[in-house]
């Protein structure tokens, strides 16, 4: 073997040697920025936990505030009393003598109208519930294979 060839093979082992460390070096400080932007996130969404348990403790929110935790609760219960009120005034009102005597006499109007709509027999509900049950299914189901047949690429024709 040459002298100068050994001594080029040597040169070549140094530089690449120094290439890996340099490569390793960038490769090393780019795991490290990674690693320190992931941690900073991290921090972040922790922060963004914490908040939003805090937010979510309706104890810790009544204690805080409590004037709309009780304006919140009055108006719940007014509603709430609302509703039963209604309720009861039309119970009151459909129990009334008057009231009775008004649907008897439109039932009554409604059968010398049209007396063939009396006789003719109503579908049962179960019969219009299952209609309706089996044309929601078929609309869905046309829907989506109308969608698949949409999203679907166009066949490649050999030539």
């Amino acid at each position: 073997m040459d002298e100068n060839t050994r001594y080029d093979d040597v040169g070549e082992i140094d530089a690449v040697k120094r290439e890996i460390d340099t490569l390793r070096l960038r490769t090393q400080s780019v795991a490290q920025a990674l690693q320190e932007r992931l941690f900073a996130r991290k921090r972040q969404l922790s922060d963004v936990v914490d908040e939003l348990k805090r937010l979510g403790d309706v104890r810790e929110q009544i204690a805080r505030h409590p004037v709309a935790a009780g304006s919140s609760g009055a108006i719940t219960l007014l509603g709430i009393g609302l509703i039963v009120y209604v309720a009861y005034r039309r119970r009151q009102r459909e129990r009334s003598l008057r009231w009775r005597i008004a649907r008897r006499a439109q039932a009554y109007r409604a059968l010398l109208a049209h007396p063939e709509a009396a006789l003719r027999p109503r579908d049962r509900l179960g019969k219009r519930l299952l209609g309706a049950i089996l044309t929601a299914a078929a609309t869905t189901v046309t829907h989506a294979l109308v969608k698949r047949a949409l999203e679907r690429p166009e066949p490649r024709h050999a030539s």
